[in-house]
């Protein structure tokens, strides 16, 4: 019989990430995300990945897909599963969102 995978649990919030970052565990890993809103946006998302000990492990613009376009940033939300460099999953009372990377052609 295979054992139970361990989650880790949320590390000290290391010095130099914002407070408001969020601890998304996995199995045996877990990340730090934090999310801010575009300067000069109300549309487009700036979403940085941090390691347990603070390490960027990536960073990126993005966007409501065409069916989350209710995501209100300074509302509460929760991070969850998928999350990654290429795709954002949010929880916001009871709602899933997901945030997908900006195209280039919307970037300049």
């Amino acid at each position: 019989m295979n054992a139970p995978a361990q989650v880790l649990p949320s590390p000290p919030l290391p010095t130099g990430l914002a407070p408001h970052a969020q601890w998304l565990a996995g199995e045996g890993a877990g990340s730090w995300f934090v999310l801010y809103l575009a300067p000069g946006s109300d549309a487009f998302y700036h979403m940085y990945r941090h390691a347990p000990h603070g390490e960027l492990e990536c960073r990126g613009q993005f966007m409501t897909d065409k069916d989350s376009s209710t995501f209100d940033i300074s509302r509460p939300f929760a991070f969850t599963y998928p999350s990654h460099c290429a795709r954002i999953t949010v929880l916001q009372f009871g709602q899933v969102f997901t945030l997908i990377p900006v195209p280039n052609d919307l970037l300049s």
